[in-house]
């Protein structure tokens, strides 16, 4: 599957975005931790949520990352909820 842009990806349908981590921080969801991974393309951001994981190694800010999966919309902000990733 090709990469799309995140400001031209569907939400609802399964999406490859590729993009530079700009954040990385861990934010209580539903009582459990989780961690949200913020990612530029370079014209709009996404956030991948990982439910209950607080470290992934390899993921830090300035590394390059291609997320996997559905993307939604919560509070009018975009995100893929436990995407596969993968590190470039």
């Amino acid at each position: 599957m090709q990469c799309s842009t995140i400001a031209d990806a569907k939400t609802r349908q399964p999406v490859r975005l590729a993009g530079e981590v700009r954040s990385v921080r861990i934010v209580p969801r539903a009582g459990a931790d989780a961690l949200e991974v913020s990612v530029y393309d370079g014209d709009a951001f996404v956030t991948g949520v990982f439910l209950g994981r607080r470290k992934i190694n390899g993921i830090s800010p300035g590394r390059r990352i291609v997320l996997e999966g559905v993307m939604t919309l919560d509070h009018n902000q975009r995100v893929v909820y436990n995407p596969m990733y993968t590190l470039v």
